[in-house]
Formats: structure tokens, C-alpha cells, sequence
């Protein structure tokens, strides 16, 4: 059975630091936001600060989903979202995994296709509840072969919809997600600079039981 410890993901993490530590080559730690600006090649990353700066996007794309879901907002206001959502993730191509207590198939989509077909499916209910809770990291980040560095984070995921006041459609679903630390290159005073940031990245689906 299923821990559901349930709260709102738009309340706990703005109450979250957007703070993150690098270390530079003199072992001087410095901040930066919203990314991190580093002197050598390879970051040092204080993993309880970086934790919240991932686990904040998540909480900011959990916002976006209430918005685009919202019986009462408008197509400008969901576009927007869903255009704020993508931009959390490292790339369009990132894949959510989707499933229902109907059926054991599971399908993959790109991140802004699932919120278009989201917001489609909003339109069948009065109202939609999706909640997150027991978030943990699965993993610890690891370089991966692209330079980036890579860790997951597991979750609960409840979706309830309603028709006329009651429950029509309901589950509870396991979800991991990929949390990815991306470099770039910024210039600052006419200086390149390396910097990196947080982005969110594929979404899948553990197990997905019924209300």
C-alpha cells in the first residue's frame, strides 16, 4: 500500500530556497541564481541546497498543471502555462510516460503534447485535482557521458476528476523523474563564463493503482 503523506506542492516549495552552492577552484564557496556560476570545469554541488532548486521545479510544474486544468482558465492563460511548464524541462523531446487503472498499456509523450492532450482532457470533468507527495530521491547525481549530471526523484501522484460534484475518474500513481544538471556558456562583462542550472527531464510511471 501506498504512503500518501498528501500536500500541496505550490505551498510547500515556495517556502523553498532558490539558493544553490558551487565551489570554485580555491575552495571558496560562492551562490548563484538562478544557476551557478563556477571558475572550474566540473561543479561541486552542496546536494541538500541542489535538491531544493529540483524539487522547486517540480513544484512549479505541478502550479502549471493546476492552471492548465483549471475549469475556469482561460486558452491565454493556459497556453502561457503550458509554454512556462516546457521551459522547466532540459529539452521538448523529455517524454511523459502516461497510464490508467483501464488499461496496462502505457504511452510516452513529449512534454508539450501531454499538456496539450491534459488540457483536452480537463474539458471532460467540472474539476481536476492532481496532488504530489512522498518525494525522494532515488538516486544520487551522476555524470553522465554528455558531461551533464543526472539523479531521480520518486513520487506520488494523485489525479481526481470530477462530474457533478462526484468522483467520475480516480488513481494514485508512482512516478520517477529524471532531474538533469545542465552547463552552458554565459558572458558576463565580455567574459565567458560556465554556468549550470537544474532542468527537469523524462517522467515515468511506476505503478498506477485506483482510487
Amino acid at each position: 500500500m501506498i504512503n500518501m503523506k498528501k500536500f500541496y506542492l505550490s505551498i510547500v516549495f515556495s517556502c523553498l530556497s532558490l539558493i544553490i552552492y558551487g565551489q570554485t577552484a580555491t575552495d571558496t564557496l560562492v551562490t548563484a541564481s538562478p544557476d551557478i556560476k563556477l571558475n572550474s570545469s566540473e561543479p561541486s554541488f552542496d546536494k541538500a541546497e541542489f535538491s531544493k532548486k529540483a524539487l522547486q521545479k517540480t513544484g512549479q510544474f505541478s502550479n502549471y498543471l493546476q492552471i492548465i486544468t483549471a475549469v475556469n482558465t482561460s486558452k491565454e492563460s493556459a497556453a502561457k502555462s503550458i509554454n512556462m511548464a516546457c521551459n522547466l524541462f532540459s529539452s521538448e523531446d523529455s517524454r511523459v510516460e502516461v497510464s490508467n487503472t483501464n488499461s496496462a498499456i502505457k504511452n510516452k509523450y513529449k512534454v508539450r503534447e501531454y499538456l496539450n492532450r491534459l488540457q483536452f482532457k480537463a474539458g471532460q470533468f467540472d474539476k481536476i485535482i492532481i496532488e504530489y507527495a512522498d518525494i525522494n530521491y532515488a538516486s544520487d547525481f551522476k555524470k553522465g557521458t554528455d558531461g551533464n549530471y543526472y539523479a531521480t526523484v520518486t513520487f506520488v501522484q494523485k489525479f481526481i476528476g470530477f462530474v457533478d460534484g462526484n468522483i467520475a475518474y480516480g488513481d494514485i500513481t508512482k512516478r520517477n523523474l529524471t532531474i538533469v544538471v545542465k552547463s552552458f556558456e554565459k558572458v558576463v562583462n565580455g567574459e565567458a563564463q560556465q554556468a549550470w542550472d537544474v532542468y527537469l527531464a523524462d517522467m515515468g510511471v511506476v505503478q498506477t493503482l485506483k482510487l
